[in-house]
């Protein structure tokens, strides 16, 4: 099976044009009198997921297998690097390599040959007018974010570490199998190479494919063509006619064999000064076994197998392990004790160092050790960021990796190639921790640091991106734009600053434009999760309910799972649709999923207060969140809220206010501290204060809607100004056309100071510009409710939630129109889906009474058909006592006592209070009466007696005579007052059987 490798060049195989012109022996590669050394490097699994390659380290496995069976060099001297082993020695991220180089560096002599090997993934970058070639590190990125970050190698550096070699007096061959399977594009193609050439102009080069074809690897052979075909080559299979390879018999070796075979005819190029000078003597044995390979008669992997080798792999390191300082030093790494305290790595490297205790080669593997331990955690935090995922970790998070690289560059040469990539990595850290928690009072120091970074690497794109995210959160629309735009243009496809933008212009309220960047970010990056949940965010904010889940849930469809903060914003779309039930579900699973999710919290908590489910439990999220980013200024302002509107002591607004007070200070940019500093003055009976501060709001947030809408709510609620609420309303339209909140205060004005038209005006221009927002039609049915409109109200209610069938707050309100308009079974089955979404709000036995009194007006007003229809969707609703009493007085009054004794029968009589349970009994005698059934009559009537010190005699006399004591019934009834058997009276309190009865008793 063959797959396209998507590899811009494939076994590039370089070397110095100082090989020595006597003819080399057999099996030396070229002639050598020194030592053999090689650094081979194999990369497929990366730490960014998208990254991933099928066979690179294979390919380096077999190169590998080749130096020690076929060159016979010393496993001691190899030094092989891959991602499949994290371990220090071995893991093949960017500072291995760098550190695996200068290792060769030093321990390399004059005569000695080395080879380094790379397979993996290779890029480049445009630098104004030229290209820059990378191979990139197990610990890359996979934006192309290469400047002023590890995880890459630098070809220019690469080339300087060869011409080092070169100088020393050693030979050099240098094999690079180098991809560009996330960017793979002819273009990136062709670039590639020819910043490869540019960089290695006095070697002789293998490359792959011209630079318009790519380069493919085979599933049936478990490697890619041109690395399976040079090791062949190189055995002797490119061999014509003698035992001496010529670089032009390996090149057209290769030309035939990965051209025909490769479904795309992959074309390999071999650039040298002299073709016809022999590259190295063949063994005739392994010459005519792999030119069996070739024929397919045997495997390459058996022939290698069955070669003997100098060495069976890396050295260990045996005994050393067994040393205590070692011991102690590994275990210090495993306990990430890494250099704080007597006992850390650091110490315990440094107090070895001073005192000599173990060899040098031991000190620079411990140290290489604690570099890699400490830079690791550090670069895949950076690749985080730069990859722009929703969910970075809090801002001590940053600190701490920005400490690691500190002790990282105490530990590195001053000369080192990393150290000015670990320089700058270690500013942003510094920096985007101040930005991560939105501690505004060192904001100024944060830009300072990320301005330091770009004149350490001016090109650096993540560098300007979070200076567009600290502009940002200034306010700063301007400047954030500007290095937003720069960043996109080091990196034209880099999703992250693209959705950036915009982010910035979301911020301002220009919607179309904000949705413009965000789909510009997806066609970059189909699956990127962050512009998927900010268009999600986008529509909700103008009330677009559907469309914004369909983008939260295109986005956990991208993943296959809802994430954390996919939950969250759920959580927030259904509560804003008013289905609190399921809001609370999603904000809990958010919780569970990700418990460090401080905006989880913080929507969580809100929720619970706001509608009084669980304050004490809103009040531990609260300040589980303060204890997690405790500069957050939402946090503070929203702990004060809370000690605002339920103050345990007189000290709680002292508090308050100092949490207010507090998260302004550190964000003048969060208009609601304000507000709620305004709502806390007020309740001390502070108007001026109070004033001042929604005010203050307004002066530090000029062009946000929410600064004028607070100001406007005071007005209304607090100073019944109706004509500055309206102003300020307006003011919060005029800076956002879709800010709904701003038009419920201002339909809500209108509304109870008579002035529907006005609303209705406001409303109907609402609806043409926005028509998919169900609140649009609610505040519609509002309207028209406030006139005592019913019809239209139920239109509009209706229409809210044919744009949202999910809309929870429309059911609850067309429940309210439906009743005065007596359609009670619909207004009941719109009313159950209200109290399933919301049953903290709407409370099932506040609509239930309502049916109950509407029943009894209607029975007043002798409409007694829709009373009773009234009477029985109460009890459909709920059969409580009220429900049930009212039906079956009903159907009493009516002579219907066996289905009223029906009714009854729904009621626990033991869960009733005793006014209740006396009022049961009495209706349950009656009704037993009417029925003639002596034994309930008797009970219900006994049991009467028995809860109530004055019961209806009548209904005694009326049981008494049903027992057959008639003479005992007539005396009862002759000892009462005549008062009692008035008509009108009696007709109030008796059915007209019972009424019969009495007369019979009592003519």
């Amino acid at each position: 099976m063959v797959f396209l490798r998507t590899y811009t060049l494939v076994a590039l195989l370089l070397m110095l044009a100082t090989a020595a012109a006597a003819q080399p022996a057999a099996n030396e590669f070229p002639a050598v009198q020194g030592t053999r050394r090689a650094l081979i490097v194999g990369i497929s699994e990366y730490s960014e997921p998208s990254l991933k390659l099928n066979y690179a380290a294979s390919d380096a496995a077999l190169f590998r297998e080749y130096l020690l069976k076929i060159e016979k060099l010393q496993a001691e001297d190899i030094t092989y690097l891959t991602s499949n082993d994290p371990s220090a020695e071995t893991y093949a991220g960017a500072l291995g390599v760098y550190n695996a180089l200068d290792q060769l560096l030093e321990t390399t002599q004059p005569e000695d040959l080395v080879y380094i090997y790379f397979a993996g993934h290779g890029d480049v970058v445009k630098k104004i007018t030229r290209y820059e070639g990378y191979l990139l590190a197990a610990d890359a990125n996979a934006s192309q974010n290469y400047k002023g970050t590890g995880g890459v190698v630098a070809l220019q550096d690469l080339n300087e570490y060869v011409g080092a070699l070169t100088a020393s007096g050693a030979k050099v061959v240098l094999v690079l199998d180098a991809c560009h399977s996330g960017f793979a594009y002819k273009e990136g193609a062709q670039r590639n190479m020819e910043s490869l050439n540019e960089s290695f102009l006095n070697t002789t080069r293998y490359l792959s494919c011209k630079p318009d074809q790519f380069s493919y690897e085979s599933g049936t052979l478990g490697h890619g063509y041109f690395t399976y075909y040079l090791v062949l080559g190189l055995m002797g299979a490119a061999d014509v006619d003698d035992t001496n390879l010529q670089y032009k018999e390996l090149g057209e070796f290769l030309y035939t064999n990965v051209y025909n075979e490769s479904e795309e005819k992959q074309t390999p190029l071999v650039v040298t000064q002299n073709q016809r000078e022999v590259l190295k003597a063949i063994d005739p044995q392994e010459k005519k076994a792999s030119m069996e390979i070739v024929k397919k008669s045997s495997s390459i992997k058996d022939l290698l197998a069955s070669r003997s080798s100098s060495g069976s792999g890396q050295t260990t390191t045996g005994s050393a392990n067994d040393n205590p300082i070692i011991k102690a030093f590994n275990d210090a790494l495993a306990a990430e004790a890494y250099y704080e305290g007597d006992n850390s790595a650091l110490a315990l490297y440094n107090n070895a160092k001073q005192t000599q205790q173990l060899p040098e080669k031991s000190l620079k593997k411990m140290q290489f050790a604690l570099l890699k331990a400490l830079s690791s955690t550090a670069q895949m935090l950076i690749n985080y960021y730069i990859e722009g995922h929703e969910k970075l970790p809090g801002g001590q998070v940053f600190v701490r990796q920005a400490q690691h690289l500190d002790v990282c560059l105490s530990l590195m040469p001053a000369d080192a190639p990393m150290r000015e990539r670990l320089v700058t990595s270690k500013l942003f850290l510094e920096a985007y921790s101040i930005i991560r928690t939105k501690n505004y009072s060192n904001y100024p120091q944060a830009k300072e640091k990320l301005l330091k970074a770009l004149e350490l690497e001016p090109r650096a794109a993540y560098i300007h991106n979070a200076l567009g995210v600290l502009y940002g959160q200034e306010n700063s629309f301007d400047k954030a734009h500007i290095h937003y735009e720069k960043a996109k243009e080091l990196i034209p496809n880099w999703a992250y600053p693209i959705n950036n933008l915009g982010t910035n212009y979301f911020d301002q309220y220009q919607y179309k434009k904000a949705k413009y960047w965000y789909e510009e970010a997806l066609a970059h990056a189909p699956e990127y999760h962050t512009a998927l949940q900010n268009l999600g965010a986008l529509y909700k904010s103008q009330g677009k309910y559907q469309a914004a889940e369909q983008y939260y849930l295109r986005s956990a469809d991208t993943s296959g799972a809802l994430q954390a903060i996919t939950l969250r914003n759920l959580g927030g779309l259904y509560e804003d649709r008013g289905n609190i039930k399921k809001a609370l579900v999603y904000y809990k699973r958010a919780l569970e999923q990700d418990p460090k999710d401080v905006d989880n919290y913080y929507n969580y908590s809100d929720l619970l207060i706001d509608e009084a489910i669980d304050i004490a439990q809103g009040e531990a999220l609260l300040q589980e969140a303060i204890a997690i980013e405790p500069y957050f200024s939402k946090g503070h302002a929203t702990y004060a809220d809370l000690l605002r509107r339920y103050p345990k002591s007189e000290a709680s607004y002292t508090q308050a206010l100092e949490l207010y007070d507090f998260a302004i200070a550190n964000d003048p940019f969060y208009e609601w501290a304000y507000a709620g500093r305004g709502w806390l003055y007020s309740r001390q009976e502070l108007p001026d204060k109070a004033l001042a501060s929604f005010k203050a709001g307004i002066a530090a947030n000029p062009e946000k809607p929410r600064a004028y809408y607070y100001l406007a709510q005071y007005y209304k609620s607090a100073l019944t100004d109706f004509e500055n609420a309206e102003k300020q309303y307006r003011n919060a339209i005029a800076k956002d056309s879709f800010y709904l909140p701003a038009y419920k205060g201002l339909v809500d004005l209108y509304n109870k100071n008579d002035k529907q038209e006005q609303s209705l005006a406001l409303l109907h221009n609402l609806v043409r510009i926005d028509d998919e927002a169900p609140d649009s039609y609610n505040l519609l049915g509002n309207t028209y409710y406030s006139q005592g409109n019913n019809e239209e109200a139920i239109n509009a209610y209706q229409r809210s939630l044919d744009v949202d069938s999910t809309y929870a707050k429309g059911f609850a309100n067309l429940a309210y129109s439906l009743l005065q308009s007596k359609r009670y079974k619909a207004a009941v089955a719109a009313y159950r889906k209200a109290i399933d979404y919301n049953p903290y709000k709407n409370n099932v036995e506040n609509f239930t009474l309502l049916l109950v009194t509407e029943g009894r007006r209607l029975k007043r007003e002798g409409d007694l058909k829709a009373a009773e229809t009234s009477f029985k969707e109460a009890l459909n609703l709920d059969a409580n006592y009220t429900s049930a009493t009212a039906l079956a007085e009903h159907y009493y009054f009516a002579d219907r006592a066996q289905e009223a004794l029906e009714v009854l029968q729904h009621l626990d009589v033991e869960q009733l209070s005793k006014t209740r349970k006396t009022k049961y009994y009495e209706l349950s005698t009656k009704l037993a009466i009417d029925l003639d059934e002596v034994t309930l009559a008797t009970a219900s009537y006994n049991a009467l007696t028995r809860l109530s010190p004055r019961p209806d005699k009548i209904l005694g006399a009326l049981t008494q005579a049903l027992e057959g004591k008639t003479q005992e019934a007539k005396i009862t009834l002759t000892s009462l007052s005549p008062m009692y058997f008035n008509e009108q009276l009696l007709e109030t309190k008796y059915s007209p059987t019972t009424i019969q009865r009495i007369k019979k008793l009592n003519p």
